[in-house]
């Protein structure tokens, strides 16, 4: 993608971008691997936390029925 997008390139301005993104990909390489690594580990977490919150309302549910509830 990257040689495909140099070789479109006239300007000066577009040949020196799509350079220097050849040069700093190796760099970026690290750290979208971390990104995405974050990102996982983010939506494991929130998974565990929201299938655990169901788990306990429906434990609650279970175990504090009775017919009325008086709230101050």
């Amino acid at each position: 993608i990257l040689r495909l997008g140099e070789a479109q390139a006239v300007r000066a301005m577009a040949q020196w971008f799509w350079a220097d993104t050849r040069q700093q990909l190796p760099g970026l390489g690290l750290a979208l691997i971390a990104l995405l690594l974050a990102m996982a580990a983010n939506v494991g977490v929130s998974t565990m936390v929201s299938s655990f919150r169901l788990t306990f309302v429906g434990f609650l549910d279970q175990r504090l029925s009775a017919e009325l509830y008086v709230d101050a």
